[in-house]
This record gives C-alpha cells, structure tokens and sequence, in this order.
C-alpha cells in the first residue's frame, strides 16, 4: 500500500490508498477504478477528510466522496474487506472497458480547486442513478463488472445504511408499550375469552328466560320469586368464586407444572367442599326457610308462593355445585368448551321443561318453575360426570381412584383453603361495599333507589360481558408462572384486550342508554336519574374492566394474600367515602356521589394496588419475573442496542470517546 499523500499527488491507476489514523489525517488515494477501489474507498475515508482519485470510474469517486462521511477504526479496514469478498473462480474474460478519461486540468493558481469540482460533479451524478447500477449502465462504463485488469468482479455496492432516520411510531410506541405488540398469547386468549363469553351469558339469560315465564302466572307469583332468588344468587355467586376460580387456577398451575396427581387431587378435594357446603346450604334452609325469606323481605302475600319455591329449588343445590365444580376443572386445563356445551343444553332443557310444568298438563305453576330449574341443574351435572368418566379424560385429568387415595386432607387441604378464603374475601367485600352504597342510597328516597338499582342491573350485565378475559387471564397467568415463564408481557397484552372492550362498551353505551332506558321505565323522572348514573358509571367502565381483569390475574398468580388485602383497604377507602356522602354531603349527597365513590374510589384504590404489585413491588411473583428479565437482559443483550448501563460507561478499545 502507498504511503498517504495529499489530494494533490493523484495516484497511479490501480493503486488503492486508504486513509488511516485520528481525524484531521488526510484520507487515501483511489488511483484505481473499480468496485474494489470504490469498497475500500468507501469503507476507509474518516471523517472530514480530502479523499481524492487519481482516476478511475465515477463509481470510485462517489464512493470516496460518500465515504468520508463515516467513522470507522483504520487499522482494519483493508483486511475487512478483503476477507469479505474471497477470489472465486475466474469467469470468462470480460470486453475491454473504455479508456479513463484524462484527468482535468490543473490551473497553477487554482490550487487544485477545478479537479475537486470535476470529482465533486461526477460523484454527484452517480449518486442520482439508480442503485444498484442497470446492466445498461455497466454496460457504458459508468459502472464496470469488475476492477481494471481483474477477473473477480465483486457483487454490486449496497447504498449506506440510513443511520440518520428512526423506528416508525408505532413502532416506537410499541417499544415502550410491549402490551401493544401482537403477541403468540393472542390466540390463545380468544380461544378461552370467546367460549367463556357465551357460557357467563348463559345464567343471565336463563334467569331473563324464567322471569318471563313467571311473569304470566301474575304479579303475586313475581313478586313470590324475588326473596328466595336473592338468597339463591347470593349462595351460587359466593360458591362459583370459591369453587370455580380457585380449581380453576389450582388445576391450571398443576397442569402447568405436567403434575396430573395434583389436578386430581384438587378435583377431589374440591368436590368434597362442595359437598360438605351443599349439605350445610340445604339442611340450614330447610329448617329456616321462612325465617330467612322474611330477613330477605318477603311479606305475608309472597311468603307462602316464595316458600313453595324455595323447597323446589333446593333439590338441585348439590348438582348445581358439583357443576361449579366441573366447571373449574375443565378451565383448569384449558377446555372452555365442554362447559359451554353443557352450559347451553341446561339452558334449553329449563326452558323446555318452565314451559310444560307451568303451562302444560301438570299446571304446577311456581312449583313447577322450581322443579323446572332443579331438574335442569341435575341433567347438567350428570352431562358433567358422563364427561368425566370417559376413560381418557380420566387419565388426562387424574381422576383415578389411585389419585384419590393418594388425598390427604391434613396436607393438601391447607393450600386449597388459602386459595378459597381469599376469593371468598373479595366476594364479601364486593358484596358489602355495593351494599353498603345501596343503603346510602335508600335513604334519599324512592326515585333515587329505582334509578340506582335499574342503572347499576344494566352496568354490571355490561361487567359481565369483560368477565371472560378475567378467566383467560386466570387460567394463562397460572400456566405461566407454573412453567418458570414472566407473567409480566402476558398481563400487559390482557390489560390491552380488556381496555379496548371496556372503551368500545363505553362508547355504546353512551350512544344506547339514552335511546335504551325510556323503552325499559315509563317514569321519566328515574329514566333522567338513571342515565346520569349510567353515564358516570360508564365513563369509569375501561378503569373498572382494568380492575377486574386484574383480580383474575392475581389469582392465577397465586397472590392470594396480596389480593385481599388490597380488597380490604379498597372496601375501607369505599366505606369512609360512603359515610362522608351521607354525613358530610360530599360530592352533594346524592346517588352520583355514591356512584363516583363506588366508581372513583373503590376501583381506583384496586388499580392503584395491582399496578404496584405488577410494575413496583420488589416481592411477589413479578418482582421475581422482573429481576429475571433484567438479568438476562444484561447478560444476553450482547451487542445490541441499547446496551446495559455498564457497558455504556465503558471506553472504545484503543482509547477515545
């Protein structure tokens, strides 16, 4: 390689000087042409540099030119690019290129200033062609196959990297908010979310589909069901938590973990609690049933019809828990379908049979809608046990009778008891804090209570419909964590699914509930109330849904403990708001305060909880997930960017900045 000289000493053709050294050191001489001349040229140039050609094609030149504008270590360069590009074989000889064109000439008083425009031009015309260059115009010499007097022509030059531009927005956007970015748990989150849909649609359904039938047996047999329904939603709803969900995520993180004699020892021991609490459930309302529908509210004209109702239904409270049961067990290990299926048949065969016992040939009236329901409750758990006792369903899930013997009740009672209490704790303190807002409501008179409880029947069947991504949420979330994986980017990419339902029901019903609610109540002055409440509720619907979808989360993570004291500060926070609305008058007192505090305060002290224990805490579940993440973040990233903090701080090799 020739010395380095100043732009002034030309070069001889085919010679090739690449700069080298700090910045200020003149660059190197491209006094050859060709691809190889122009790649080294290119790669060699330092900043701020006079690269000059001594001859040889415009494509050297504008790869001089262009190469000054990149910084690179000299020391190597040669040796890079020579190693890049290996001689191949020879391939046939190509035509004789056109001669070089002379150099300008050089005014003695110029000092040089006509050759660089001349290079400058030049460069500048190659640089509009397109790149990479036409055979056509290799063909004419602006760009040649190959160096002069060489037979390994190189493959076509690259443009330089766009290292001035930046990632797209949404790109950027989706970098700091990896929830946005399409995930692999899309699918299986729709798979579990959709099915679980139309199965929590179900019960809401059924219980519209027995009120209408009800409804044409008169007022008096209305008004009969109410008290015993209360006290029949209030056991179903606390035992569907305690029973579904916590088998649910228990079986969820064994199978997680491929232990199949641990999911069939929580199916055991879960069925033996919903027995035992079965047997309490029927044996306390058979001896106080009348007593407990007058706490509910019944009065001498419904006692006697809502009575009749009351021993009707309970034939099917242990079937119905049992299918509670089931219920769980097969979201456990993911089949959301099994209970849709079942869930969908129960449903027809109660319409079916409400139909025939109350208007047919047995003309039973309210007993035979209790009978109807009972006898529905029992064919769905029979459907479940002939499910079950097919023999490979019995070995996938081990409901072997060697897993039922393996059942201690001293050793694996304890876990499923923690699992349980704590979802019953956040049912009562659902239970007692919407309670309580309803009494702070009854004190403001009759047209205030109508409107909150027609409003808050609508927002909750709305909640409703944001439920199966808590389920999806609870069963992924304990597979999860049961294999060692972070649970941290599958709750984000849920937390987006769930405000993106929550936003899309908010916008409907602001557009539908002032259309809706005239059509469902004649009294225009609780339609005006309840769509005010309506609207403040549904302004808070994306925070609720991030709140409930979170629970479910929780759950699945097996932060039991945290969860319910969270529950327990958010149901206090809610109670003082609740008594300074009714002492203090805060907010003006009346139903919309109690819904802002409801709304505002019970929720937000929730999500304010959950994001802590996600993002912030430094024990639990996702702190441990996150020191992970950030370990095999700075061990891994290698030399990607950015780099860890370390290895920012750390000079060059060979000095410098």
């Amino acid at each position: 390689m020739r010395p380095l000289g100043d732009w002034r000493d030309g070069g001889s053709s085919g010679d090739i000087g690449v700069g080298g050294g700090r910045d200020g050191v003149d660059g190197g001489d491209v006094g050859g042409g060709g691809q190889r001349g122009a790649l080294a040229a290119f790669l060699g140039a330092p900043v701020g540099v006079t690269t000059g050609c001594g001859g040889g094609s415009a494509l050297a030149a504008a790869a001089a030119v262009i190469g000054g504008a990149y910084r690179r270590r000299p020391d190597r360069r040669v040796a890079r690019v020579v190693a890049m590009a290996p001689p191949p074989a020879p391939p046939p000889p190509p035509p004789p290129p056109p001669p070089p064109p002379p150099p300008p000439p050089r005014s003695p008083t110029d000092g040089g200033s006509t050759a660089v425009a001349a290079q400058a031009a030049e460069a500048a015309a190659t640089a509009a062609a397109p790149w990479p260059p036409t055979p056509a115009a290799a063909a004419m010499g602006d760009a040649p196959a190959g160096d002069v007097g060489s037979s390994d022509p190189l493959p076509p030059l690259s443009p330089p990297p766009d290292v001035g531009g930046g990632p797209p927005a949404w790109a950027a956007l989706t970098a700091r908010l990896p929830g946005l970015r399409r995930s692999a748990h899309d699918g299986q989150i729709l798979r579990i979310a959709l099915p679980a849909l139309a199965s929590v649609l179900v019960d809401p359904l059924l219980g519209l589909a027995d009120t209408l039938f009800l409804s044409r047996l008169g007022t008096v047999a209305l008004a009969s069901i109410g008290p015993p329904n209360a006290v029949f939603n209030a056991v179903f709803a606390t035992a569907s938590t305690v029973l579904t969900v916590s088998t649910a995520v228990t079986v969820a993180a064994a199978t997680a973990r491929e232990d199949v004699a641990a999911a069939g020892r929580t199916a055991f021991l879960a069925g033996s609690v919903a027995a035992v609490v079965a047997a309490g459930v029927v044996a306390f309302l058979s001896l106080r049933g009348p007593a407990v529908l007058t706490v509910m509210g019944a009065t001498p004209v419904t006692a006697t019809g809502g009575g009749v109702y009351l021993r009707g239904r309970l034939w099917g409270v242990p079937a119905s828990l049992g299918t509670l049961v089931a219920d769980g067990i097969c979201r456990g290990h993911g089949d959301v379908v099994t209970p849709l299926r079942i869930g969908l048949g129960v449903c027809a065969l109660n319409v079916a049979l409400d139909a025939y016992l109350m208007f047919g040939p047995p003309r039973l009236g309210l007993l035979g809608a209790a009978a109807a329901t009972a006898a529905a409750q029992i064919a769905g758990f029979l459907a479940y046990a002939v499910v079950f006792s097919a023999p490979r369903r019995r070995a996938a899930y081990g409901l072997t009778a060697a897993v039922r013997a393996s059942l201690r009740l001293r050793q694996h009672l304890p876990p499923f008891a923690i699992a349980a209490s704590s979802v019953l704790l956040r049912q009562v303190a659902n239970i007692g804090s919407w309670t309580a807002a309803s009494a702070v409501v009854a004190r403001l008179g009759v047209v205030p209570t109508a409107a909150h409880q027609l409003a808050l029947a609508i927002w909750l069947l709305f909640g409703f419909t944001l439920e199966p991504l808590a389920i999806a949420g609870q069963i992924l979330i304990a597979r999860t964590v049961g294999r060692g994986g972070s649970p941290v980017p599958l709750t984000a990419r849920l937390l987006t699914f769930s405000l993106t339902a929550a936003s899309v029901l908010a916008v409907f019903q602001q557009v539908a509930i002032p259309r809706v609610l005239p059509l469902i109540c004649a009294d225009s002055a609780v339609v005006s109330a309840a769509t005010t409440l309506l609207l403040r509720g549904t302004a808070s619907l994306p925070l609720c849904a991030a709140v409930w979808l979170m629970d479910g989360v929780m759950y699945g993570a097996a932060e039991w403990g945290y969860n319910a004291r969270c529950l327990l500060v958010a149901a206090m926070s809610a109670l003082a708001g609740l008594a300074a609305v009714s002492l203090a008058g805060l907010g003006g007192g009346g139903a919309p305060a109690v819904w802002s505090v409801m709304t505002g305060l019970f929720f937000g002290v929730r999500a304010v909880g959950h994001a802590w224990r996600v993002w912030g805490s430094r024990s639990g579940v996702f702190a441990e997930a996150r020191r992970r993440a950030q370990k095999a973040k700075v061990e891994g990233r290698g030399g990607g960017w950015p780099p860890p903090r370390a290895a920012r701080r750390q000079p060059r090799e060979g000095g410098g900045r």
